[in-house]
């Protein structure tokens, strides 16, 4: 988990001027929200463990935002990391909450 959010920070400092834009930011937010929803439906209704459910937030944040993607004009990867970012710490924080 550590190495994760270690990932996760040095990810985010490197593409800080990703997120000044409010498409990117609008693609983290929801994410996130998805990622906790993700996180909470398959600890709760699957009984999924802790470290499954945070596996499953953060890959139904990436889903959805791979099917918005692939509705779009044009696919962009710059989206897609914004979603990614966004189910990492909407999956971390639930998951936080599971295990402290």
């Amino acid at each position: 988990m550590k190495k994760l959010l270690i990932l996760l920070a040095m990810t985010m400092s490197l593409n800080a001027n990703l997120f000044q834009e409010d498409d990117k930011q609008m693609h983290m937010g929801f994410s996130t929200f998805v990622g906790i929803a993700g996180n909470a439906l398959c600890y709760r209704e699957f009984g999924l463990t802790a470290g499954q459910s945070w596996l499953c937030g953060i890959g139904a944040s990436l889903l959805v935002g791979a099917v918005k993607e692939a509705t779009d004009d044009e696919f962009d990867w710059r989206d897609m990391q914004a979603n990614a970012i966004g189910g990492a710490i909407g999956s971390t924080v639930i998951f936080t909450v599971y295990t402290w």
